[in-house]
């Protein structure tokens, strides 16, 4: 790039581009590709100077290449970090809503669940209010099912009287200067009565369980004692309608002793309730067996399984026998009942931590098992055996 260019560029006051061939030396052992530009300048003295740069397409190369490596590392760094950044604003974001999710799934009418609703998870002001709304909606729901739960206990007690003097009365009167249609009336006057008042029990019972009251005597009750004791307590209903009990208890020394921890009168309830719907369900002359045993999953559990030779549970009937008021429609059974023993069951199986599942036998009937966790070792020990039971079924 000799003199007269820069004279021409001075001269012309255009930019002049050249190219050429830098020669090779000890340096460069081949010959490079030369860019040179002239530009015209006036300096701060306003005399004309000329501004001369030289690059070669080595030094050009070399950038290129440094910008394409800087390209593909941000090409496969830029979705990583936004795939992170993304995943966790979002989870920040979405935090207080999942809370409301899980505490929806667990929602019930004696839930006392209540939401955050201060900022401490970042949630925005429309999070925060919903979450306001959603608490005092689940507030309103409590109060409501109280409130028909102390109705329905109120209405419950008041009722009781008149019917215990109709009972009364009916079952007292002088049936021998009655005739047959007022013998059956007086009858029919007992049962329904009778029955009613079974019905307004199971409403305070079950009013009852769902308070969480009748705890108080909390305390161990060996299985076998419970076998015996609800077996007995229905024999008289099974021997009626022509059904034989079979009870099975533990006869070997590890779980002759094993009891459940809880109320017994309720526990005895439970299991009578199970074992007096399987004799309704049971054909004349069938079986009704009621047997414990250890749970195969969990040695820390009891199962006591209720097993009757009816017809069974229809399979659309499954998921909804433990509902209030559900009865299987068009199913032979001895007796009315009203749709409240296997919810009242159910519910007390819950109060002991303990759950009740229903199934049809392959061979016929339907199988009841309740599941319950052995009271501790400490409790056992401490609690007295009743063998009255377990002398009566002939073991010793």
């Amino acid at each position: 790039f000799g003199a007269a260019h820069v004279e021409r560029v001075m001269r012309t006051g255009r930019p002049v581009v050249e190219q050429g061939y830098w020669p090779s030396d000890a340096r460069h052992s081949d010959p490079d590709s030369v860019r040179t530009v002239a530009v015209p300048l006036t300096g701060t003295d306003g005399r004309p100077y000329a501004a001369v740069l030289t690059v070669t397409d080595r030094f050009t190369s070399a950038q290129q290449g440094l910008l394409r490596g800087v390209v593909v590392i941000a090409l496969i760094i830029a979705p990583i970090a936004s795939a992170v950044s993304g995943w966790y604003i979002a989870g920040i974001a979405v935090l207080p809503l999942e809370k409301l999710r899980q505490l929806a799934s667990r929602l019930a009418p004696d839930s006392s669940d209540t939401i955050m609703t201060d900022n401490s998870l970042g949630a925005t002001t429309e999070v925060i209010r919903l979450a306001s709304e959603w608490d005092a909606a689940r507030a309103r729901v409590a109060e409501r099912f109280a409130a028909q739960d102390r109705f329905l206990s109120n209405v419950s007690h008041e009722i009781k009287t008149p019917i215990a003097v109709m009972l009364t009365e009916a079952q007292t009167i002088d049936r021998s200067r009655l005739g047959p249609e007022a013998r059956e009336f007086v009858d029919s006057v007992v049962e329904e009565m009778s029955r009613l008042g079974r019905l307004v029990e199971s409403f305070l019972t079950l009013a009852r369980i769902q308070d969480g009251k009748g705890l108080a005597r909390f305390r161990p009750y060996a299985v076998n004692d419970l076998v015996m004791d609800s077996v007995d307590n229905c024999r008289r209903m099974a021997d009626q309608h022509r059904i034989r009990l079979e009870p099975g208890l533990f006869t070997d020394d590890e779980s002759f002793d094993l009891a459940v921890s809880g109320e017994p009168e309720l526990l005895r309830t439970m299991l009578d309730n199970l074992i007096r719907n399987a004799v309704r369900f049971s054909p004349e002359n069938g079986v009704v067996c009621v047997a414990p045993a250890r749970d195969r999953d969990n040695p820390r559990l009891i199962a006591i399984a209720v097993e009757d030779e009816g017809a069974g549970i229809p399979a659309e009937r499954l998921h909804t026998i433990f509902d209030r008021f559900a009865q299987a429609p068009n199913q032979p059974r001895q007796g009315r009942g009203h749709g409240l023993g296997l919810t009242i069951a159910l519910g007390i199986a819950e109060l002991h931590a303990g759950t009740i599942t229903a199934e049809n036998r392959r061979g016929g009937g339907c199988r009841f098992t309740v599941v319950l966790p052995i009271a501790d070792a400490a409790e056992q020990t401490a609690a007295p055996r009743d063998t009255r039971q377990t002398r009566a079924a002939g073991i010793s």
